[in-house]
């Protein structure tokens, strides 16, 4: 029988996370996807142009009416003071 040697965790104490706000921090993207067909708009920084799409998908195919939102936001691990 083997026995597998456990990893130990890091230490997360300290840590936190949080949205990365820096001036050089990539911005948020989103994009919507239909959950029908597969069809997904372009991931961009406007939300609006992913709601759009999904409004002008749902127009051309009344059934498609299920659809999921990708948000991509940057974040930041820092110690805390």
């Amino acid at each position: 029988m083997m026995f597998r040697r456990l990893r130990a965790e890091p230490d997360t104490a300290g840590w936190t996370g949080e949205p990365d706000t820096a001036p050089d921090a990539p911005p948020a993207t989103y994009r919507m996807t239909c959950d029908v067909c597969g069809a997904a708009s372009h991931t961009g920084v406007e939300f609006g142009t992913a709601l759009d799409w999904q409004l002008r998908h749902a127009a051309r195919h009344p059934a498609h009416r299920a659809y999921t939102q990708t948000v991509t936001r940057p974040w930041r691990a820092r110690l805390r003071s």
